[in-house]
């Protein structure tokens, strides 16, 4: 059995249907939590005291900010 069996078939069209109506933040956050980086980036995060905004390291390096 193939571990890729859950996988939508990305050339399928169909399966983008829903694009056009996300809005910016919700397709942004479409990508951002396919990118390996920024989940391993995630967890260390998730370790360490918070870093201020702009820092390296900080969530505003993923285009990320918080009201």
């Amino acid at each position: 059995m193939s571990g890729t069996a859950h996988l939508p078939d990305w050339r399928d069209r169909a399966a983008y249907d829903a694009i056009p109506a996300l809005g910016r933040d919700a397709l942004a956050w479409e990508v951002l939590r396919r990118n390996s980086a920024y989940w391993r980036f995630a967890a260390a995060s998730a370790l360490t005291a918070e870093i201020p905004a702009g820092e390296p390291g900080s969530a505003g390096e993923w285009g990320l900010h918080f009201p």
